[in-house]
């Protein structure tokens, strides 16, 4: 049986800066390319040096930068349809609906591409450098930069690129003519290089706009799953109540929320193949499967300001007798502890091809169990047994319609 002394004290803000927040969750995007993990950073340089040179204005500039980075979040395929992707854009980009709008266009441009010189000569000019600047990427990253590979993309450029643009196309052999583009683009130069190039763009998100877009970002990561339907929003709803009657402020509630919505995002590293076997999985694929927590605290860990809720989310599998992973961690906080307590609720109370469903009040006595045996915090399971009444709501579709 596991005790933690609380600790409610209210932290004073929680002020995110949009540039690094979006750059943190396009990487999370591309840690689902197991050869290509610097798409979207070399996307966004290609598409901010082709604006640079066409002399857009700063609006235009940010967009192109910030559409860039997202272009992929949204997958192109049969799991999204056009209202449910609109959707998404729109609550992920509260504060800027030109970024939203662009983003969209993406999308819905790769939806239609097999009409491509038709679509591409009714499209924004930001949305063409931005599709020109991925197709560029996609091929560079096949090639690579050598003498007669350059040679190959400036081929390309020539009878695809000057086709369907004529004045990208003359930017962006300008482009390719200086050494410093190439050296740019390689893995261990594009981060940094697309952080030197960033807009200076001061705006910054508060925590309801951090809840909107984090609760929006649920529905990406689940549906990478199909068996785990609402899983990611209904841990966070879980964990928001559990930390209410712990007795937490409003703000840390809200941040232990967030956590919960999020916790599973090192799942976009892990393949589908993995994720939706019906049967058990391997030793191999269940290695892969437990470096997800792993991968949800890189990730968020890279925002300033979100250090905690990075640290709460990642330790999600961790229990109190060291027997969790990634890490074995013993010293976890009640805020991990609440997040745990919900993924493990949550998952006992979903079916799953393997299994079927607990009832929540099952569910409850078997945490109480794993509590007494030390694996999980007391105090988190008695607050999740205290609000069996909002559990059993949660089992309902139209509790999940807010």
């Amino acid at each position: 049986m596991n005790t933690i002394q609380l600790n409610v004290n209210p932290p004073s803000k929680l002020n995110i800066s949009l540039n690094e927040f979006v750059t943190a969750l396009s990487s999370a995007f591309d840690l689902a390319e197991k050869v290509n993990r610097d798409h979207s950073l070399r996307t966004t340089y290609i598409a901010s040096r082709i604006s640079e040179r066409l002399g857009l204005s700063p609006n235009e500039t940010r967009e192109t930068y910030f559409a860039s980075l997202l272009h992929d979040i949204v997958p192109v395929g049969e799991i999204f349809d056009e209202k449910t992707a609109f959707e998404i854009h729109n609550t992920l980009f509260p504060l800027d609906t030109g970024i939203s709008a662009r983003v969209a266009d993406i999308w819905l441009l790769k939806k239609q591409i097999e009409h491509e010189e038709q679509v591409l000569d009714a499209t924004s000019l930001i949305t063409k450098i931005i599709y020109i600047a991925e197709q560029f990427e996609s091929i560079y990253s096949l090639l690579g930069d050598e003498p007669v590979d350059r040679r190959r993309m400036s081929d390309w450029v020539s009878k695809k690129v000057k086709r369907w643009d004529v004045q990208i196309s003359a930017v962006l052999f300008s482009c390719m003519s200086t050494e410093a583009f190439w050296l740019d683009l390689r893995a261990g130069n594009i981060k940094a290089a697309v952080e030197k190039g960033a807009p200076d763009y001061r705006q910054h998100l508060d925590i309801n706009d951090i809840e909107k877009i984090c609760k929006a970002f649920t529905v990406i990561i689940d549906r990478k799953n199909p068996y785990t339907g609402s899983h990611s929003k209904k841990v966070g709803l879980i964990a928001h109540k559990i930390a209410i009657e712990l007795g937490f402020d409003a703000l840390t509630s809200k941040k232990i929320e967030i956590a919960g919505y999020l916790h599973d995002l090192g799942k976009l590293a892990v393949p589908e193949t993995i994720l939706n076997k019906p049967a058990s999985l391997n030793a191999r694929e269940r290695q892969i499967i437990r470096s997800h927590p792993y991968y949800t605290y890189s990730i968020l860990g890279n925002i300033k300001g979100l250090e905690d809720i990075a640290e709460w989310a990642g330790n999600h599998h961790e229990r109190l007798d060291g027997s969790g992973y990634p890490w074995g961690k013993r010293n976890l906080t009640v805020m991990d502890q609440i997040v745990a307590v919900s993924d493990i609720f949550e998952a006992l109370t979903s079916e799953r091809p393997y299994r079927k469903a607990v009832a929540p009040d099952k569910a409850v006595l078997l945490l109480q169990k794993l509590a007494l045996s030390g694996e999980i915090l007391e105090n988190a399971v008695e607050a999740l047994a205290n609000i069996i009444g909002f559990l059993e709501y949660l089992q309902y579709p139209s509790a999940l319609r807010t």
